[in-house]
């Protein structure tokens, strides 16, 4: 759960840089941010999306704002590789 917590922060705030490092795997990267982007809000009707972990005495909170779908979305474009099929 930390993991997903310190890489969905990582994403909400648009260090797409940190997260490559904290996923190195390019597949499973764009497949952790496009599942991420579905997860964000859709800015009209919700805003923001929480999550809430809680682990001994610790709370930690990671909201997800509605930039996080840009920015996923923008990653996602520059890493994708554009082919070109002729038949």
């Amino acid at each position: 759960m930390k993991e997903l917590l310190d890489n969905l922060e990582l994403l909400n705030n648009g260090d797409i840089g940190a997260l490559e490092k904290q996923i190195p795997d390019a597949p499973y990267r764009r497949n952790f941010i496009a599942l991420a982007e579905k997860l964000a809000p859709d800015g009209k009707d919700i805003r923001t999306v929480g999550f809430t972990s809680v682990t001994g005495k610790e709370t930690r909170k990671v909201a997800l704002a509605i930039h996080v779908k840009c920015c996923a979305s923008e990653s996602t474009e520059e890493h994708a590789t554009h082919r070109k099929v002729e038949g």
